[in-house]
């Protein structure tokens, strides 16, 4: 009796139970990870975070939804392992009912590119600007929801105050935020350290399923 709540973190089968004909689905892609930044200097480097992950919800009858449903739950993209390389995108969650409804896809979140890098030149300087990451966005929803974009920083050597109650360690870009904020399939807040550091990874996706 009464409503039931199934959490998809990672991909499987949704089998609807006895007695539910309704179900409300809200699928969200993996989050964009983000690029690494390599120190020179005494103070802070910093990089864009990765994108946040788009976002389908839509309503299906026991018609639409059939006997089943695959769920292809997005990660986010991964860490990588050299302070030089650009973020990883996150990977599409997808929700596909075997009955007449229409399957439903949130894209992933984008990767932010490597903040500094010492080993590409343009000819008049040694590093290159932090891309952030851009967004997904939801695909045959009956409301389809765009992620958000990732803050936007490019500090280099950067050594100077603060405004007052704000530490300098945690002046990091935010990844960009979902339909659940801050939460699955967000993106990576951007590296920022006074060491040379490798990208963060983005939030995995989810898939969840109201029924009644």
């Amino acid at each position: 009796t009464g409503a039931k709540f199934e959490t998809f973190t990672s991909s499987g089968t949704f089998t609807p139970a006895a007695g539910k004909s309704n179900f409300l689905v809200i699928c969200t892609g993996g989050g964009g990870g983000a690029g690494g930044v390599s120190n020179h200097g005494n103070g802070y480097w910093g990089g864009a975070g990765g994108g946040g992950a788009g976002t389908a919800i839509r309503f299906y009858n026991s018609t639409e939804m059939g006997s089943s449903a695959a769920c292809t739950v997005g990660a986010g993209g991964a860490a990588q392992s050299n302070t030089r390389d650009n973020g990883n995108n996150g990977s599409d969650s997808v929700f596909n009912p075997q009955g007449t409804g229409q399957t439903i896809t949130g894209l992933h979140g984008g990767q932010s590119s490597v903040a500094y890098n010492a080993n590409e030149t343009d000819g008049s300087s040694s590093y290159r600007m932090g891309r952030p990451g851009w967004p997904g966005y939801g695909i045959n929803g009956m409301i389809n929801i765009t992620g958000e974009k990732a803050e936007f920083q490019d500090i280099n050597n950067y050594t100077g105050a603060t405004a007052s109650g704000i530490n300098i360690s945690d002046m990091r870009s935010s990844g960009g935020g979902t339909f659940w904020g801050k939460g699955p399939g967000a993106g990576a807040d951007g590296a920022w350290s006074t060491t040379s550091v490798v990208g963060a990874e983005g939030s995995k996706g989810i898939i969840v399923v109201l029924s009644w």
